[in-house]
């Protein structure tokens, strides 16, 4: 994915996220050490910078289907629909309506969700 230790640290600065053997790496300002392998500081020689795989936000990678989700926007209360697109900071149901906020539902909520309507 990288051709060097600088390319993956300049990509970590700009806020990429990457998995490596299960565990996230990424760069966290309020640590001394800022770059993390999961909860610890990344320390050594990077070596693995070339077989790193990035994590994409899940509203990166919407399904055809959509993903049930809770929505809502500005002083509304928390309600559940299937967003299809994420474009310009807006969740949209379709091309008229849209929320502001959204978060996948666990499948816990999903399965209680479905069962209750």
């Amino acid at each position: 994915m990288f051709n060097s230790k600088k390319e993956l640290a300049e990509a970590l600065l700009r806020g990429r996220i990457f998995d490596y053997q299960g565990k996230r790496l990424h760069f966290d300002s309020d640590f001394e050490v800022p770059f993390r392998y999961g909860s610890s500081p990344l320390h050594g020689v990077w070596s693995f910078y070339n077989k790193v795989t990035e994590i994409k936000e899940w509203y990166e990678n919407i399904p055809d289907q959509g993903i049930l989700c809770w929505v809502w926007g500005n002083g509304t209360l928390k309600t559940a629909a299937i967003i299809k697109i994420y474009r310009k900071g807006s969740f949209h149901i379709n091309n008229h309506e849209s929320w502001s906020h959204a978060i996948p539902m666990s499948k816990e909520d999903a399965m209680f969700y479905v069962l209750e309507k």
